[in-house]
C-alpha cells in the first residue's frame, strides 16, 4: 500500500513551496509566523491540498525572546532587538516541541526551512525529529543572514553529520544545480560560502542534506537534477 508523503514547510510564506511541489496526495505541515502570510496560505491552499497550518515561529531556544518580526519585499524574518529584553518579544517554540505536541504520530519525509537567517536555529531545534525520521532537509544557506544572526556559517554541518547526514547538494539562489559536497569537507564548504554576493556569483545557496538511508543515494539524486 502506498504511503502518504509528509512534508514540513517552515517559513511557508504564502504557500508557494507547496504549490511548486504540487503533490495533491501529500500532507503538508505549514509553519508561518506572519499572520498576513498565514491568511494567504489558507486562501491559496484551501480546497486543493491536505495541510495543517501553524501560525508560530520556530527556534532552538524558546526562552530567548528578544526578537521582533520585520516584513520587507514579501518576506518575513526575525531580528534581534535589545529593547525587548523585558521578555515581551516574539514567543516561539522548537520544531521538536510542536511535533511532540500535535504531530508525533506522523513520519515526515522532508523538512524545508526558509526563514531568512533562522534556518540553523530551526534545525538545531529539530534534533529529535531528525534523529527519529532522518528526512531530507532543504534549507537556505546565506552568509549575510548568518552574520546578522551571529551564526558561524559552517556550524550547522557538524550537527548534521552527527545526525547521520554526510552528503549534501548545493543549488545557487536561482535554483541551478551547483555541486555535491561531503558535509565533512569543511574547506570546500568554506570556500563556497565565502565566494558569494559578487559579480557572477550566487547571493546564497539552498542546501539539500541527504540522510544515510537505504532509500536515498546522493549520487543518484544528484544525477536526477
Amino acid at each position: 500500500m502506498k504511503r502518504t508523503i509528509n512534508i514540513v514547510d517552515v517559513g511557508a510564506n504564502v504557500g508557494d513551496t507547496v504549490l511548486n511541489i504540487g503533490l495533491k496526495d501529500a500532507f503538508y505541515l505549514c509553519v508561518e509566523g506572519n499572520e498576513s502570510f498565514a491568511k494567504l496560505i489558507q486562501h491559496n491552499l484551501n480546497h486543493n491540498y491536505n495541510y495543517k497550518l501553524e501560525t508560530c515561529y520556530l527556534t532552538d531556544n524558546p526562552n530567548e525572546k528578544d526578537y521582533q518580526p520585520e516584513t520587507t519585499n514579501g518576506t518575513n524574518r526575525l531580528l534581534r532587538c535589545t529593547h525587548t529584553s523585558d521578555g515581551k518579544g516574539i514567543l516561539s517554540q522548537t520544531l521538536d516541541q510542536l511535533i511532540d505536541a500535535k504531530y508525533k504520530n506522523i513520519f515526515f519525509d522532508l523538512i524545508k526551512v526558509d526563514t531568512d537567517g533562522f534556518d540553523f536555529k530551526v534545525i538545531r531545534g529539530a534534533k529529535q525529529c531528525l534523529h527519529k525520521w532522518r528526512p531530507l532537509i532543504f534549507f537556505e544557506w546565506d552568509k549575510a543572514y548568518c552574520a546578522e544572526q551571529r551564526e558561524d556559517t559552517l556550524s550547522i554541518f557538524p550537527i548534521l553529520n552527527e545526525l547521520g547526514y554526510h552528503e549534501c547538494i548545493l543549488f545557487d539562489n536561482f535554483g541551478n544545480l551547483f555541486d555535491k559536497v561531503d558535509i565533512n569537507n569543511k574547506a570546500l564548504l568554506k570556500s563556497y560560502i565565502n565566494n558569494t554576493i559578487g559579480d557572477g556569483l550566487p547571493f546564497y545557496y539552498d542546501v539539500l542534506a541527504i540522510p544515510d538511508k537505504e532509500d536515498y543515494n546522493a549520487k543518484e539524486i544528484f544525477s536526477i537534477f
